[in-house]
């Protein structure tokens, strides 16, 4: 039953890193393919009126710093990544996302060896005073 439960948790958490890092490399690819320059979406700030929704089209200046704003934090986030990553600041964004998704898996095997070493030494603690030692 454990097996089952860490093989779905890990099932879990790789299809959650794929499709993190499906998302997190199209907005990647999309500031490399315009030059750092993140394409502009259509977005618009609506208000509600009689039940209907009004929108208000952003001018290109609202555009531009909204993107500023998205290619600096995508920027910031991935610096975060490559410093907790080892080696990670060596790595294209593409190697760096796989290898994030194998060191997460890696911390997740070696909690499960801690959590067994543990309970070895609690019972074996338990046996010791069991015996007066």
């Amino acid at each position: 039953m454990e097996l089952e439960n860490t093989q779905h948790q890990r099932t879990t958490t790789t299809l959650l890193l794929q499709r993190t890092m499906r998302k997190n490399k199209k907005v990647a690819n999309k500031m490399c393919e315009n030059g750092g320059q993140k394409s502009s979406k259509c977005r618009s700030r609506g208000s509600k009126m009689n039940g209907r929704v009004r929108t208000k089209r952003r001018t290109d200046q609202e555009k531009n710093v909204s993107d500023d704003e998205d290619k600096v934090e995508v920027e910031k986030k991935i610096m975060q990544l490559q410093g907790i990553i080892p080696n990670g600041e060596s790595l294209g964004i593409d190697t760096l996302f796989e290898e994030t998704a194998r060191y997460i898996l890696a911390l997740q095997a070696q909690v499960k060896a801690m959590k067994v070493v543990a309970a070895f030494f609690e019972g074996l603690e338990k046996e010791t005073r069991k015996f007066g030692g």
